[in-house]
């Protein structure tokens, strides 16, 4: 396994930053290229990709210690690890992507990409406050 780690600033309180990253359905506004959406199915979450690529997954959030958590239900398990640290009025959000090291050097560096244009919207989604919310009863 291979980790990408990278941070943001972010001009949003660490609760709206944590109940952002923390809400399924809000996962293809911020991580497109893993989810164009997310459905349920047989009691658990389903990330579906754009090549229709369908993925089992859980999110564990801790307001509490400021920790969200999405993790592919696979063994081993593997996802993206985020800690939010409140910073005055904003906060600073840390991501570690965790994923199979096939691919060498050229994987590892389009991963940093991709956490790269994660932070940026997760930065510009919680500063804009834009959070849709869910579909009822989910």
């Amino acid at each position: 396994m291979v980790c990408v780690t990278q941070a943001i600033s972010v001009k949003a309180p660490a609760e709206a930053v944590i109940s952002l990253l923390s809400d399924v359905h809000q996962l293809p506004d911020w991580a497109p290229s893993f989810a164009r959406r997310v459905l349920p199915e047989g009691g658990q979450w389903v990330a579906e990709a754009h090549d229709g690529t369908r993925t089992p997954v859980t999110v564990r959030a801790s307001r509490e210690h400021g920790t969200v958590d999405v993790l592919v239900t696979q063994a081993p398990p593997r996802g993206a690890y985020m800690r939010v640290l409140g910073n005055g009025d904003g906060s600073e959000l840390i991501l570690s992507v965790m994923f199979p090291g096939a691919g060498g050097t050229v994987a590892i560096a389009r991963q940093g990409q991709i956490v790269e244009q994660e932070l940026r919207a997760v930065r510009d989604l919680a500063e804009r406050g834009t959070q849709a919310p869910g579909p009822e009863g989910t």
